[in-house]
């Protein structure tokens, strides 16, 4: 009988809110089966660190050599990556792939229409090239052990989706940045009866975004900033 075990590590983004990045590893008798990244983004430095323009995820974990006993060699633990998603376009989630791409052995990426155009003109920018497939919401996808299914969310961008990732072990509703505006200014409002049939089919872990959640009432629609203009 198969044993599995689910690892999460985060290589950025849980201390302050930029340089997203999140590694999930499925264990299969103890053997590293596959990997699935979220997110590859940069990090914007303190006012004291002057000359630094920038940061990105340190990727030396994904880097290591692991014994893998398949094949009874040892491997880089990136040799496992199924897939890297990418859940909406802003640059704290998206602008360190082109840095690390390379390193973590050109795994194909998925994420929505407006993002995989970002992620497409960052990578001309570095004079390198990248094929981003865009994903369809309310279909699986099926990266290794992983079965992914993508839910229409709304943020101060359009085009944002959340993550439900369902393994042997069990699911994670992944839930990186958002806000529920039910009038948002170009696509529809979030799918709550995708977020409904999750929490009802039952999940293992939420993974959520909580900026500003201490604060009561509710944050304006993104509609207001039309309004402004």
């Amino acid at each position: 009988m198969n044993s599995y075990k689910l690892h999460f590590v985060q290589l950025g983004g849980v201390i302050g809110v930029t340089k997203n990045m999140y590694v999930y590893e499925l264990y299969e008798n103890d053997a590293l089966k596959d990997v699935l990244i979220v997110d590859c983004g940069i990090g914007f430095p303190m006012e004291k660190e002057l000359g630094v323009d920038f940061v990105i995820p340190d990727i030396s974990y994904l880097n290591e050599e692991i014994y893998d006993p398949p094949s009874q060699k040892k491997l880089r633990r990136a040799s496992k990556i199924r897939a890297v998603i990418l859940t909406h376009g802003h640059e704290d989630h998206t602008s360190a792939l082109p840095y690390h791409y390379e390193a973590l052995g050109k795994p194909q990426v998925y994420t929505s229409k407006l993002t995989s155009v970002f992620v497409e003109h960052k990578f001309k920018d570095f004079c390198q090239k990248i094929r981003v497939n865009q994903i369809q919401y309310n279909k699986g996808y099926i990266f290794g052990g992983f079965n992914v299914r993508f839910i229409k969310m709304t943020h101060s961008i359009p085009d944002t989706m959340h993550v439900l990732i369902t393994t042997p072990v069990g699911t994670i509703y992944h839930g990186p940045d958002f806000k529920l505006d039910l009038t948002p200014p170009f696509g529809s409002p979030p799918d709550f009866y995708e977020i409904t049939k999750a929490g009802k089919e039952g999940i293992l872990c939420l993974l959520s975004d909580c900026l500003g959640s201490e604060r009561p009432g509710l944050t304006l629609s993104e509609s207001i900033v039309g309004q402004t203009f």
